[in-house]
């Protein structure tokens, strides 16, 4: 199947041939199909007789995460929501309620970008992705560690990780974090 014929089951709008092409690699990323390779080298001369010894060491090793870099405009976003879509059957499947284990995608932005992320989000999904935006402290008060846990995207503004510490805690109603 070529990247731009690419279909998420979900998303409200088509993507560019560019954005399919980005989520096509940041699938098999996630996937462990994509691999790199580590390499080391050294080199010395041996006193005494001249000759330079030379030893190299390399091994594949799977990619592990990734930056999604683009210019303004380009659909960042809507590609990071068809990369979540794209997976939230498997990591709805892995998720634990019962033992507090959540698998929802964590999505920090400047502050300003809190409300546009979650109107993209509904834009491309309407409501497929079950959401909850935690705009302070005061807000993450509010809710459970059972409501992240049934969550598949919790929206955080950057600055929310220098606030207070003393009222970053959960409601502890369903579990102990």
């Amino acid at each position: 199947m070529c990247s731009s014929d690419l279909v998420v089951e979900g998303l409200e709008l088509p993507l560019y041939p560019r954005q399919a092409k980005a989520l096509t690699r940041m699938q098999a990323i996630e996937a462990g199909k994509v691999h790199f390779s580590e390499e080391e080298r050294s080199e010395i001369v041996l006193p005494g007789i001249g000759w330079c010894l030379q030893a190299r060491a390399s091994k594949k090793s799977p990619l592990r995460g990734g930056v999604l870099g683009d210019a303004i405009g380009s659909g960042k976003t809507v590609v990071t929501i068809a990369l979540i879509l794209a997976g939230a059957s498997n990591a709805r499947a892995n998720r634990n309620v019962e033992n507090g284990r959540s698998s929802a995608t964590l999505i920090v932005v400047p502050p300003s970008l809190v409300n546009q992320w979650d109107d993209e989000r509904k834009k491309f999904t309407k409501d497929v992705l079950k959401c909850i935006v935690i705009r302070s402290t005061a807000d993450l008060k509010k809710y459970t560690v059972n409501d992240v846990c049934k969550a598949d995207v919790v929206i955080v503004p950057a600055g929310i990780i220098e606030e207070d510490r003393k009222s970053t805690r959960l409601n502890s109603s369903h579990a102990n974090i």
